[in-house]
Order: structure tokens, then sequence, then C-alpha cells
């Protein structure tokens, strides 16, 4: 992300992108963006308990959904229906 941080947290597709993502591919992507995000909330000394607790119950549900569509061969499913691929 460049710029300042979004007051919605947690960031997510729709609050980023202004686009509702339903795969695995939008799941990714919200977790990595909260990482990020609460990695400079860290280093800039603005992360504060309730923030950090909000983000975290955001990131361990998207974590649920894509670890859902992990197959054993080590590929994700990016739909229910779809068949495995690593993209």
């Amino acid at each position: 992300m460049v710029g300042p941080i979004v007051n919605l947290l947690p960031v997510s597709t729709s609050s980023l992108l202004g686009k509702d993502g339903k795969g695995t591919a939008d799941r990714i992507f919200d977790l990595a963006a909260n990482v990020w995000t609460l990695h400079y909330l860290r280093l800039t000394n603005q992360l504060e308990s309730t923030v950090l607790r909000t983000v975290l119950g955001a990131m361990s549900k998207a974590f649920a959904h894509i670890m859902k569509r992990f197959q054993p061969a080590g590929s994700f499913k990016m739909w229910n229906t779809s068949n495995g691929s690593v993209w």
C-alpha cells in the first residue's frame, strides 16, 4: 500500500479497491493487505490493542477460508466446485 492507512480496518478488497471479491485469490489479497497494515502500524507506533484484535480476527477468518480450499497436492481451489490450481 502507498499512502496513509485506510480508516476502515480491517482492510479488504472492497475497502481498498472498491470491488467485492469472493474467490481464494481475493482472500489471499485481504490477508496480505492486513499483514502489511499491521506491520506499518507497528513500525509507526500507531498500533492499538483494540485494532490489533479486530484485524487479527478478520485475518483468522480469511486464513480459514484460504485453508478450506487448500488441496493435499499443494494447490488451491479458486471456487468450491473448481479444480485445484497453483495459478
